[in-house]
């Protein structure tokens, strides 16, 4: 495990990008002035313009160091080693990220990474979970705007039925209630990426609720294609959260949910029930929009399995720069909304919110840093706990939702 003694505390690799930006700017501005840090990436030129953007912003604040690094096994190893965290954010991760997890997982290096790349996040727990945990490297994937507030929103409501009612929790539901922000180049080469390099069968597969699960069983996957194309007009109506309808993201954050469950188990045995449920959907104010919606994303899957399609999507779309701190991140927001159900008699209830105003990229830059901060500067019971493994958001407890909390997320839960 990389210790105190380690020349960088916290090294933030892919930090030119567009999400790796607004991470060196929060870190600079928000996270402790005595923190030894670094930024790393590719290009030198980058690195060094946005040394000085830094700088310029505060020049008091010592700088941080800059590590020009090409993604090979051996950089990668020697980085790894010099520091006690990595946050990553060069996507896609199934391009880029498997030997960065590697490297961190050999050298005992908490690390952190912003995926939401199922099929991705579940080879690295078959190769390196293991090899993690012996050397006591925590690594928290999802760290982002993706799957934070389902997976936080989940625990949140979860110990809230625990201490309220003395209950486990049977079900909950999580909606993206309202979200306003444009996406980068950036996401939409992930996208690209999916089709590209998994097979349809791996990408179905990964759309299991226990995709991510040890429980997971791959004889398991022969419905998911049933339930996959099943439900043409799948709208519910739920009289809290409104009319909902399923989109993709709610199959990714399903599964993490659930890994959270299985590693949170032993810690929390009796805030589960051994029937518990999860579904996270969108909200709309009209069914109709639902429905379009709902068709829209199953067609834009399919039309992503054809070559020329990704051709004009890669071509056009991913040449358009992305906007740092562009004005509309003022009009920008995310929201989110959940309902629990605990696993009484009386079947009493719980609401909650998550909610954020400012671009959701911001968001996954504040998520990436705070998570940080728990583990380099948190709680060292609950960090000898974690011990080490891919884990998830979740896995940071109460202190990562206090951190989030702290730093302008409206995170709140109420019995109704």
């Amino acid at each position: 495990m990389a210790t105190n003694l380690a020349q960088y505390e916290l090294i933030l690799l892919g930090a030119s990008g567009h999400t790796g930006k607004l991470c060196a700017q929060y870190i600079a501005a928000k996270l402790p002035a005595d923190l030894r840090w670094a930024i790393a990436g590719r290009d030198a030129s980058k690195l060094a313009i946005l040394s000085e953007c830094l700088k310029a912003r505060d020049p008091a604040r010592k700088p941080p160091g800059v590590e020009v690094i090409q993604l090979e096994p051996g950089q990668l190893h020697n980085l790894a080693k010099r520091t006690r965290l990595l946050i990553t954010t060069i996507g896609p991760y199934m391009r880029y990220g498997s030997l960065v997890v590697e490297a961190c997982a050999v050298n005992g290096t908490h690390y952190i990474d912003c995926t939401g790349e199922t099929p991705w996040v579940r080879q690295m727990i078959q190769s390196y979970h293991d090899t993690a945990k012996a050397n006591g490297a925590i690594m928290i994937t999802h760290c982002g705007i993706e799957s934070v507030p389902a997976d936080i929103l989940t625990l949140a409501m979860v110990n809230h039925i625990q201490q309220k009612f003395s209950s486990p929790t049977l079900e909950v539901i999580t909606s993206i209630h309202s979200i306003n922000h444009e996406l980068t180049s950036g996401t939409v080469a992930t996208l690209l990426s999916f089709a590209e390099l998994y097979t349809l069968n791996e990408l179905i597969t990964s759309l299991s609720p226990y995709a991510l699960s040890s429980r997971f069983n791959i004889s398991n996957t022969i419905s998911q294609y049933a339930a996959f194309f099943e439900g043409l007009t799948s709208i519910r109506r739920v009289h809290e959260l409104g009319a909902l309808t399923e989109c993709i993201q709610g199959r990714i954050d399903t599964a993490l949910v659930h890994r959270s469950r299985e590693l949170l188990a032993e810690e929390l045995p009796k805030s589960y029930s051994s029937s518990f449920r999860f579904k996270e959907l969108m909200r709309f104010e009209d069914p109709l929009l639902a429905l379009l919606f709902h068709w829209r994303w199953k067609m834009c899957i399919l039309l992503f399995c054809f070559p020329p399609f990704r051709w004009i999507m890669r071509h056009i779309y991913c040449k358009v720069p992305a906007k740092l701190g562009a004005p509309s991140a003022k009009t920008e927001y995310a929201n989110y909304h959940g309902i629990a159900t605990a696993d009484t008699a009386e079947r009493q209830k719980v609401f909650a919110v998550f909610e954020w105003s400012g671009s959701p990229y911001l968001l996954t830059a504040l998520a990436l840093a705070e998570a940080a901060m728990v583990l380099l500067r948190g709680n060292s019971d609950r960090l000898s706990k974690l011990g080490g493994g891919i884990l998830t958001p979740a896995c940071l407890g109460q202190e990562y939702i206090d951190r989030l909390s702290n730093a302008g997320v409206k995170i709140e839960v109420n019995s109704l």
